[in-house]
């Protein structure tokens, strides 16, 4: 696993500057800086790429979403499946399908009623998803006030765990510290495990 870790995240980080870096400026979208700023705007349904340096979308999209770019903001409410890939991600709003994200570093504060899954160098979410959360990770943080309603499957070097979990914490890695609440088992195979104080394990 320690071999594995980092080639997925060296090919994430290639990835995220190389992709985003030729996209720029070929969006219709994108202002003459190449950057994309929808707030409260109808996008066609067959609009769904969106290329740029800044990207910040707070709309209702009702198609699948595909999203290249430096920076960016999801906001708003997205009903189709969302594919982002990106240097520095945020994730607000509601999404509705299953999201699928490749970054440097990614803040998920979103409601999701679909799975997720992530690949990146640094993870914090304070999220709520009622299915699956599966993340690649070098830092996770899995903050207090997160709702994680089924599984957590977790590959990072050090996950910090301090939200609510309804089902089972499957973690690979190196430390592990556990301060939230799982109702299922915790299956680790890693360095180091701690259960901290104010923890709870059903």
């Amino acid at each position: 696993m320690k071999k594995v870790l980092p080639l997925i995240l060296l090919f994430t980080l290639i990835f995220c500057t190389a992709v985003p870096a030729s996209a720029t400026n070929l969006d219709p979208y994108a202002d003459p800086n190449g950057n994309i700023h929808i707030v409260d705007e109808v996008i066609p349904s067959d609009k769904i790429v969106f290329s740029g340096s800044e990207i910040n979308i707070n709309t209702t999209v009702d198609s699948l979403l595909v999203a290249f770019g430096r920076n960016i903001t999801l906001d708003g409410e997205y009903n189709g499946d969302v594919i982002i890939f990106g240097e520095n991600i945020t994730l607000l709003g509601q999404f509705n399908e299953n999201v699928y994200c490749f970054s440097q570093s990614i803040a998920i504060n979103s409601n999701n009623s679909g799975s997720v899954y992530n690949f990146s160098g640094t993870l914090t979410t304070k999220a709520n998803i009622e299915k699956d959360f599966c993340s690649f990770s070098d830092t996770a943080i899995i903050e207090q006030g997160a709702n994680l309603n089924r599984d957590l499957f977790l590959f990072a070097n050090t996950l910090d765990f301090m939200g609510n979990l309804g089902r089972n914490l499957n973690y690979y890695g190196g430390a592990l510290n556990v301060s939230g609440s799982v109702m299922g088992n915790i299956n680790a195979m890693s360095d180091t495990f701690n259960i901290n104080d104010g923890a709870s394990i059903e």
